[in-house]
């Protein structure tokens, strides 16, 4: 009878088999082929669509001119929205030659985006995706306090100028989220802030709100357009936003995809705008709240949190929202900003009346004798 010499294999493979079959159990019960799997859908996501431009809108400001220069750094066709191109050309190279070639200044005035309707649509026609770090500074003035500007709710048109977070905050981030929808964008990123986070009663809330024209209101209104937009999406809440450069020896950023953090939340423009960036790369089913800030002793004037709650880059935070399974907030309720805002101008404007009426009656009688 002829033996087949091969039979000592067979226990030898199956042996194999099961010790490979054990590997892989202990692996994914403890988390690591499924950290592997997410890192690489993460960092993939976006990998076949590099040429495609991003529309960086606000792209002279503080943080858009740091994306907008992160993004050419990567060999990235960027698409500038800005309302001076002089300004522009200033920042990214002068009148006459650009620095970085594959770098698009397009200038519309979002406050009027009515009257730059083709621009924008010709602006993210073909975009992998939209940043929009774009804001309002607008201080506000006494009249906005009357009872029936107020109290009218969130249309300001009959009275406010195109400056107001109406018209840049909210309406013009419709238009920009209708416009994504009809060319397909990828995903739009938000930049809001972490006030939204706390009630309309919160003391910086309302600090903030009398200062700057009940900013959270338009900021909440868009968030809520994005939310219900069906388009993925990252918005980015930061408090307190510094100049300075991170210490990275004492401080990590850390971010929450709950939307809240402690305040002052005071984190980095730098940071932002690495993360703005991060969140076009995720899987484009994700969307997210994200509140940001810097976390450890190296904080000034103020230590937040531990180094340990956060981590290097904005890269390691948002595979951290990744692998937790976190998912999109629900769309946010407009609160009632106007109520305490009410409540603390008007205070304040019967306590110095009233001052004003003793002084006055305190020198008649110094005068009268």
């Amino acid at each position: 009878m002829k033996v087949d010499k091969s039979w000592p294999l067979i226990p030898i493979s199956l042996l194999l088999l099961s010790t490979c079959g054990a590997a892989f159990t202990l692996l994914t019960n403890n988390g690591s082929v499924r950290h592997l799997m997410r890192t690489r859908t993460c960092l993939s996501a976006t990998s076949d669509n590099e040429n495609k431009p991003y529309l960086v809108t606000g792209a002279t400001g503080r943080v858009g001119r740091l994306v907008v220069q992160k993004l050419l750094s990567e060999g990235r066709p960027v698409r500038a929205l800005v309302r001076s191109r002089s300004k522009a050309q200033s920042i990214f190279g002068t009148s006459d030659e650009l620095a970085y070639p594959s770098l698009k200044i397009i200038k519309a005035d979002l406050g009027r985006y009515d009257e730059y309707q083709s621009v924008l649509d010709e602006a993210v026609e073909g975009c992998e995706a939209i940043i929009s770090v774009n804001g309002c500074s607008r201080f506000s003035e006494w009249s906005d306090f009357l009872p029936w500007r107020l109290f009218c709710g969130p249309d300001v048109s009959s009275w406010a100028g195109r400056d107001h977070p109406y018209y840049i905050n909210y309406l013009a981030q419709k238009k920009l989220i209708d416009l994504a929808k009809k060319h397909n964008v990828n995903r739009i990123v938000r930049l809001t802030g972490l006030a939204l986070a706390y009630s309309e009663f919160n003391p910086f809330t309302i600090l903030f709100n009398i200062l700057l024209s009940l900013n959270s209101r338009y900021h909440t209104l868009c968030e809520a357009e994005l939310a219900k937009s069906g388009i993925p999406y990252v918005i980015l809440r930061p408090g307190g936003l510094a100049t300075d450069a991170r210490d990275m020896e004492t401080t990590n950023l850390q971010v929450d995809p709950s939307g809240k953090l402690p305040l002052p939340g005071r984190v980095g423009r730098g940071d932002v705008a690495d993360l703005a960036i991060e969140a076009c790369h995720l899987p484009a089913s994700n969307s997210y709240t994200l509140a940001c800030r810097w976390c450890g002793d190296g904080v000034k004037p103020k230590p937040q949190g531990k180094k340990g709650d956060g981590y290097a880059s904005a890269k390691e935070c948002l595979q951290h929202v990744v692998d937790s399974s976190a998912t999109a907030l629900p769309p946010p309720k407009l609160k009632m900003y106007a109520l305490p805002v009410g409540i603390v101008v008007y205070s304040a404007a019967a306590f110095l009346v009233k001052s004003v009426i003793g002084l006055v009656k305190f020198a008649m009688t110094v005068i009268h004798g």
